[in-house]
Parts: structure tokens; sequence; C-alpha cells
């Protein structure tokens, strides 16, 4: 099932409904918002028929934040998640039934299950890969989850118009007015940066142009000696280790330039090669420790796996040094 969530409600036509809406069809953080108008789909697609003209009608489930204690003692949390790189939110997608949150659901009556959200991990709120990347042992996590019952969807209907249709049917025209006002200020700024480079044009286009230089073909009598490579004309002063530097910026240099790549691009497949060689060794590692490996790994930054690949070296070295 997909819907949206709230995550806070600010200055708008929903505070206004609140103000006057009964205390269990208040719209708070944690909800979920199933229909637009009758109409469920995507989060994008709900979204979409959220800027809407006119009325709104909007079905909406309540939800209750609880919070679990977890211990894994060295077991598998058997708890499948959804992650997404901007959410503030991790949600779950499964929970295995031989895991260690299975066996508190068991003894709990408030359970964990599929499409709950988890907000925060031992107090620790953010992005969903940051969250994942904490160890999860020992830790309190916070999620919410729907609460059964008819009484605890709200659906407006047209037969019954509440405030909330009122407000989104005469508030339509101020929501689309900041709208077209943002449009509208995107729009002049376009047309200023329009104006001025056709200004930039036809001054460079008035003055007379420069004659291109001719180049001149190269014969063996214009012929040089050549430089070092990495070097310029005023190296013959410099060191061996100078020379040897500016070598290695000069290699840096050419390895960094993928002709029809941009750099941004270069960038990102030279921290991905990194990733994928940090994860490598921490899987050796583990594999040869015979333990898991930490759940989140694979979300983390090159910096945050350099920092863990540390760790374990230091750790594994002090190992060797207590073995001799």
């Amino acid at each position: 099932m997909v819907n949206l969530m709230v995550l806070k409600t600010q200055p708008g036509l929903v505070s206004e409904y609140n103000k006057t809406a009964p205390q269990e069809q208040v719209i708070r953080k944690g909800d979920r918002i199933r229909k637009v108008n009758g109409k469920s789909g995507r989060a994008d697609e709900l979204l979409a028929y959220l800027t809407l003209e006119g009325k709104l009608d909007l079905e909406v489930q309540h939800c209750q934040e609880y919070e679990f204690h977890i211990e894994k003692k060295g077991k598998t949390l058997g708890l499948q998640l959804a992650v997404t790189e901007k959410a503030s939110c991790l949600t779950v997608e499964r929970v295995e039934p031989h895991g260690v949150i299975a066996r508190l659901n068991e003894a709990h009556d408030h359970k964990i299950q599929a499409h709950d959200k988890i907000m925060a991990v031992d107090g620790t709120h953010g992005l969903a890969p940051r969250m994942e990347c904490i160890g999860w042992d020992g830790w309190k996590i916070n999620w919410v989850s729907g609460v059964t019952g008819a009484k605890d969807i709200v659906r407006t209907s047209q037969a019954e118009p509440t405030v909330w249709q009122n407000l989104a049917e005469n508030g339509g025209a101020s929501r689309n007015q900041a709208v077209k006002q943002s449009s509208g200020k995107d729009y002049k700024l376009a047309r200023q940066l329009q104006k001025e480079e056709e200004r930039s044009a036809r001054a460079s286009g008035s003055g007379s142009r420069p004659a291109r230089p001719q180049p001149q073909r190269p014969n063996w009598q214009s012929a040089g000696s050549g430089q070092t490579l990495g070097g310029d004309g005023n190296d013959a002063s410099l060191s061996p280790e100078e020379r040897r530097q500016r070598a290695l910026e000069a290699a840096e240099r050419r390895q960094n330039q993928v002709k029809g790549v941009s750099a941004e691009k270069v960038q990102e497949m030279r921290l991905k090669e990194q990733k994928d060689a940090l994860l490598g060794k921490l899987a050796e590692h583990y594999a040869r420790q015979k333990l898991e490996m930490p759940m989140g790994l694979n979300a983390a930054s090159v910096e945050q796996l350099k920092q863990h690949w540390d760790t374990v070296r230091k750790d594994r070295g002090r190992e060797d040094a207590l073995l001799q």
C-alpha cells in the first residue's frame, strides 16, 4: 500500500483546519494520507493530486508512535527495510519469521509490521541512510504504526463538507496564487538573464572581430628540445623530489581528464572504485572472522568505510599482539 506520511504541519490550509477540527480528526505528525479525492496511487501521484484546484477530499489514517528496545546479542535482526536517500525514516518491507524482531513481536501487544515507519534509532533522527548505518545492537527504535479501526480513518465527503474542504475550496486561489508567484519570479529572472545575454551578444557582434592567427606549420628547424613529462621550461633548477611530485600531479590530472566525461562523473567513478575496494576488504575480513557483516555498510560513504576499516585493522592488530 502506497501513501504519504505527514512529517510536520506548517502554516496553511491544514493548520487552519486543525484549529476547529475535533481532536480525533486533527491531522498531525506520523499520519498517513491514503487517498486524495478518492484516488490512491504512488507518493508522487498523491502529491500531484494535492496541487489541484478546488475542493480536496482526504482520507487520513492516524498512526501511533511506539518504542522498542533491541538486544541482538549476535543474532540476526530479521528486518527487511526500504532505504531512500532523502527520506527521513526507514520503511519496514518485511519481518522475517525467525529474527529478533519476530520474537519481540510475540512478547508485545504492539508489533512491528510491514509498511511501518522507523522514525529514530537510539534517539537519532535524520536521513534514512544515516539511521541504517547505526549498529542496532542494544539500541532503542521509535516507529509509527497504523492504528486499525474505522474510527481512526478520517474521511471528508462531499455530502458532509468539513472545514478542511471549505478551506481547500476557498483557499485554492491563494494556494495557486502562491505557486504562480513563485513561477512568476522564476520567469522574470529567466527573462532578465536572457536579455543580458542578448545584449552581450549584440555588443560583441557590433565590434570588429580580430583576425584569427594562422597556425604555423611545424618543421625540423622550429622544433625545440622538448620538455620533461609533468614539467615546464623552468624546471631545470628543481630538485629530484620536486620533479617527482610534479610528475605525480601531472599523472593525476591526466587520470581525472577522461575524454567525453565530466569532472564530476570522473570523481563519482573514482569514489565508487574506492567504495567497492573497501567493501571487498571488509567482506573478506568478516568472512575470515566468521562474523555477520554489519547492516548498512553498503549505504555508507567512502569516508565512513575508511574509518570503519581503520577501526577493524586496529582491532585486528591488538588481537594479533595478544596472541603473540
